[in-house]
Formats: structure tokens, sequence, C-alpha cells
């Protein structure tokens, strides 16, 4: 048995539409919000995960600052970091230079502090025969005041 349009007409105008095509589209759109709600929890899941993921980065290095990395902003040696991250500021105007942050995320990604081991077996056996440590060097210019600052991270294990 075949449906055809004016049966399902009628049957969704019992169900309070206008017409099947109106039915049709509402059950489309609530599906696509449905997906859009499912889609922006799951972005909002990642960015969490993602936020935790840099704290936890952002801990390590400091637990570990300035026994186990080395930063020069500018010629200038940062010896602690008092207060966290932002502790890595522009020489010029005092403003935190956040290029830092992903230089050391850089660096923690080749060693790790806790161990004193580099996570790379070639990079450990080019840096041990070379007698080097991993270091970052960028020249960065402040977003405040625009002056440009060497800026070096080194590892100390």
């Amino acid at each position: 048995m075949e449906i055809d349009q004016e049966t399902l007409d009628v049957l969704a105008k019992s169900a309070g539409f206008s017409s099947f095509e109106e039915l049709d589209r509402r059950t489309k759109a609530e599906k696509l919000a449905k997906l859009d709600a499912a889609r922006k929890a799951e972005d909002e899941r990642c960015q969490v995960e993602y936020l935790k993921a840099l704290e936890l980065k952002d801990k390590l290095i400091l637990d570990h600052y300035p026994e186990s990395f080395l930063v020069s902003i500018g010629g200038k040696r940062v010896l602690k970091a008092k207060s966290g991250m932002d502790s890595f500021v522009c020489p010029g105007c005092a403003e935190p230079l956040g290029e830092v942050r992903a230089m050391l995320h850089d660096l923690l990604s080749v060693c790790d502090p806790t161990t004193g081991r580099f996570e790379d077996l070639n990079l450990r056996m080019t840096m041990g025969r070379q007698g080097l440590l991993p270091v970052v060097i960028d020249a960065v210019k402040c977003p405040k005041c625009e002056e440009a600052s060497r800026i070096v991270c080194q590892v100390l294990l």
C-alpha cells in the first residue's frame, strides 16, 4: 500500500501541522539543532581539555624553573618565575610575552624535566655527542610597545 501526498497532509494536520512539508521541515530543523548542540558541547569539552593540558604543561615548567630551563629576554636572564608565565615580560614595558610560553612548551615536547630525559632518541644521541641541549631562539615584537627582543629558551638537564 502506497501513501499519497493527501494522506500525508491529513496525518500532518492531525498532528497540528499545516502540511507534511512543514512537518518534514520542522523535523529536519530539530535534527540539525540537536546535531549543532552536540557539536558545540564536544567543542566546549575539547576546549576545556586543551586548557587543562596547557595548565599542566605550565605547572610542570614552573615547578622545574629555573633548575631545568633557562629563559633570556633581550640578553637578560629571567631568574625566577614569581608570577607564573606572566614573569616572562617585555624589557621595555613589562607586558607579559606569550611567545615565551609557546617556546617553553616546544621544549617540553622534546624533553622531560622530571626525568631529565629527551623524548626523541635521535635528538638525545645528537645532543649528547655534541654536548648541546635543546634551545629555541626567536626574535619577538612586544604587542604593546612593539619593542623587538631576542628570546632564548633552553633546557638545562
